[in-house]
């Protein structure tokens, strides 16, 4: 599980990629703590999760279908 702190991060959906990364050969698993000053901070930063969880699920599509060509690969060799 990887645990993202957003008061920590300049731009959570640029740490999202290397959360995706990570998730894909890890847990596939992603925690973002939100530590929101007001309520317009809270709906910005909704709107950066949306855009992580999009990365996410492309990420994960993506490594599955890199696999599934390189195992494919591998069993004519």
């Amino acid at each position: 599980m990887l645990k993202i702190n957003s008061r920590k991060c300049n731009s959570l959906v640029n740490v999202a990629v290397l959360a995706a990364t990570t998730c894909v050969f890890h847990t596939r698993v992603v925690v973002v703590t939100i530590g929101a000053e007001s309520n317009r901070t809270a709906v910005a930063q909704v709107q950066d999760l949306q855009k992580i969880s999009a990365v996410v699920r492309k990420t994960i599509v993506n490594s599955r279908r890199r696999s599934d060509l390189l195992s494919e690969r591998l069993s004519f060799i």
